[in-house]
């Protein structure tokens, strides 16, 4: 990861990190975050890198020696990766939640009058859940309900409250509600273990016809079109 590439450095030198960083996970934002700081080495590195692509081309111009070829290929691919180190921490997106698990999950809303809903999840956080019923106007917003979650392994009593309403563009489609859990029931480590306890969402192999320039070009067009 290019994050740790300071302190890899650093260790190597027999400098010792005397505190443990981690993420904060107060912040909440929906901006890019640029770490300056974090992108300094790698910009070097990557002028350096492109600095020695220049000069090994003059040098087999000048020299026509095919053994500069492969100095030539080692730097390119190192500049790859550099480039991807760069798109890595310019591309770092902070955001109100740091696990979003989009999964149907089969569901149960109980009132406090004692009526009752069915229905799945659309998305699951460490302490809330979206979730779609049935029944058309069936929750109000701030209105506490008890959310009963069942994956068949595991079995979930949570209480919370309605946080968000988000209602559906034609009238007789129900509403998606957002349950803001409170009340883990003293299952909150049970309840993490089984929003982690999944496939995980990102690629899980490489594919063999995949080019450096072609996966390139994809992460660059991907950013100019989210601008």
């Amino acid at each position: 990861m290019p994050f740790m590439l300071v302190p890899i450095i650093k260790e190597a030198f027999g400098i010792t990190l005397s505190k443990f960083k981690v993420t904060n996970k107060d912040k909440s934002s929906r901006r890019t975050v640029v770490d300056r700081q974090r992108l300094i080495p790698f910009a070097i590195l990557l002028g350096l890198t492109l600095a020695g692509i220049i000069r090994m081309g003059y040098l087999l111009i000048i020299w026509r020696y095919a053994g500069i070829l492969a100095v030539l290929f080692w730097l390119f691919r190192n500049a790859y990766y550099l480039t991807m180190c760069l798109f890595l921490v310019i591309g770092r997106d902070t955001d109100d939640e740091n696990v979003k698990v989009y999964v149907a999950e089969i569901i149960s809303i109980i009132k406090a009058d004692g009526r009752k809903s069915d229905g799945v999840t659309t998305k699951i956080t460490e302490h809330s859940a979206d979730v779609f019923i049935d029944e058309l106007d069936f929750l109000t917003l701030g209105e506490p309900v008890e959310l009963n979650i069942s994956t068949g392994v595991y079995d979930f009593k949570l209480k919370g409250t309605i946080v968000s309403i988000r209602h559906s563009y034609h009238q007789e489609i129900p509403s998606v509600y957002t349950v803001e859990i409170l009340d883990f029931a003293g299952q909150k480590d049970a309840y993490v273990h089984m929003l982690y306890d999944r496939t995980p969402t990102l690629p899980q192999h490489l594919r063999l016809r995949d080019s450096y320039i072609g996966n390139l070009w994809k992460n660059f067009a991907n950013r100019v079109r989210k601008n």
